[in-house]
């Protein structure tokens, strides 16, 4: 796989049981093997009910239903920006209610761009594209690759188009 660059935002698709269907969460590389990984989950680990989780060890190379990472761009140099992107997961709702931002039904998507929407608000990051145009995107690049990454046929694609500017 391609390595990821630090203090860069990403967007990770995972496959799930249905085809086309996709497990969205937000990457946070600090160095070549440090990653954190965050996500909105209703999984068995945390009982069944809606929550956000924050990983801080997590390994994208060892994830075998990973589809595709795609770059949504480098966080603000400012000072403790990464903690910022950490806050905001954590508050964020994730509690399986509507979006507050759109009042569509909750699930990891929503969540991954209320995230998004609220770090381009703060000025963490500024997003080049809107969040549907995003979607569209992310799901043409996975869609593309699923049956060939699961299959073992090829690692995850790398999407290093940026989504938000530099900063």
């Amino acid at each position: 796989m391609t390595e990821l660059e630090t203090n860069t935002l990403y967007i990770a698709l995972s496959a799930r049981n249905d085809e086309g269907d996709y497990h969205w969460a937000l990457l946070l590389p600090f160095s070549p093997t440090k990653y954190g990984y965050y996500d909105a989950t209703n999984s068995a680990a945390v009982g069944g009910r809606w929550t956000s989780q924050i990983l801080e060890e997590f390994l994208p190379v060892t994830s075998h239903n990973l589809v595709s990472i795609y770059r949504v761009g480098s966080i603000s140099a400012v000072e403790g920006a990464r903690n910022k992107v950490e806050e905001i997961c954590r508050t964020v709702q994730a509690n399986g209610e509507p979006s507050l931002r759109t009042g569509k039904n909750f699930n990891c998507k929503v969540w991954v761009q209320d995230v998004l929407f609220k770090l381009d608000g703060m000025d963490v990051l500024k997003l080049k594209k809107s969040l549907d145009d995003i979607e569209i995107e992310i799901f043409r690049y996975a869609d593309s690759v699923e049956d060939e990454v699961l299959a073992g046929k090829r690692p995850a694609l790398v999407i290093n188009d940026t989504l938000a500017s530099k900063y």
